[in-house]
C-alpha cells in the first residue's frame, strides 16, 4: 500500500511535547523520523519511553492517528494511563511533591528532599505514578534506573536541582491527556506489538543501542 505524507493541519497548534524527561529521547531526531513517515493512520512504538515521535505525529497530522504505545517499564506506562484517566487529579498529586521541593532554595536541601522521596518510593511506602513522575523530572538527565537492593524500583540520582515553577508542565499534561484519548497502552515484550502490524502501520523500533545506557531494569538488555 502506497501512502503519502500527512500534512500538518492548517490551524494546528504547536506540536505537543512529550510529558516525560527521558534519556535517549528522539526529539533531536524528529526531523529525520518525520521524513520517513508516509501518512499511515497507526503509529506503533514498542519501546515507547518518552514517545517523542508519537506526540509529534499525533498532534500535527491532518487526521486523528491511532497509537500503540508499549514499554516494558510498567510504572512508566502507568504514568500515561493516569494522565489520561484524570489529568487534574494527577497534577494535584504531583504538586504535593513539587511544591515543597520548589520551596527549598538551596540545592543541598532539594537533594535531601528528593532522596527522602526516593527512599520512601524504593521501600514501597510511596507508590503510584505521581511520585515517579516528579522524580523523573528532578532526576539526573531524566534517566530511569533500577537497582538490586530494591529490585524493580526507581533509584536514579538527583539532578542539578535548578527546577523552576511549572517544571512538571501542567499545560502539557492537559494537552497530552486529550491527545492520548484513543491510544492503546501496553507493558510487555516488544515482539508482541508486531503481531498486528498492518500495511497502514508506521513502526519505530528504538531499543537502547549497543554500547549506550541500557540499565532501565535489573537484567538490562541483551
Amino acid at each position: 500500500m502506497v501512502t503519502t505524507p500527512s500534512a500538518p493541519r492548517p490551524d494546528a497548534p504547536a506540536p505537543i511535547l512529550p510529558i516525560l524527561k527521558w534519556v535517549g529521547g528522539k526529539t533531536r531526531l524528529l526531523p529525520t523520523l518525520t521524513e520517513l513517515y508516509g501518512g499511515q493512520s497507526r503509529i506503533i512504538e514498542p519501546f515507547f519511553g518518552g514517545g517523542a515521535l508519537s506526540f509529534r505525529l499525533a498532534s500535527t497530522a491532518a487526521a486523528p492517528l491511532r497509537v500503540r504505545a508499549n514499554d516494558a517499564l510498567t510504572p512508566v506506562v502507568a504514568i500515561y494511563r493516569a494522565v489520561r484517566a484524570d489529568v487534574e487529579g494527577f497534577i494535584t498529586q504531583v504538586d504535593e511533591f513539587a511544591d515543597p521541593y520548589l520551596a527549598l532554595d538551596r540545592k543541598e536541601d532539594r537533594r535531601a528532599y528528593y532522596y527522602a522521596v526516593r527512599q520512601r518510593y524504593m521501600t514501597g511506602e510511596l507508590d503510584g505514578p505521581a511520585p515517579l513522575f516528579f522524580m523523573l523530572w528532578c532526576a539526573y538527565s531524566g534517566m530511569y534506573r533500577t537497582g538490586t537492593t530494591y529490585p524493580g524500583r526507581f533509584n536514579t540520582s538527583h539532578g542539578f536541582g535548578k527546577e523552576r515553577a511549572g517544571f512538571c508542565h501542567p499545560e502539557r499534561l492537559r494537552a497530552a491527556a486529550t491527545l492520548m484519548g484513543n491510544w492503546e497502552f501496553s507493558s510487555g515484550d516488544f515482539a508482541d506489538c508486531l503481531d498486528d502490524v498492518g500495511a497502514d502501520s508506521f513502526v519505530l523500533l528504538d531499543p537502547p543501542y549497543r554500547g549506550t545506557y541500557g540499565g532501565y531494569t535489573g537484567d538490562g538488555f541483551s
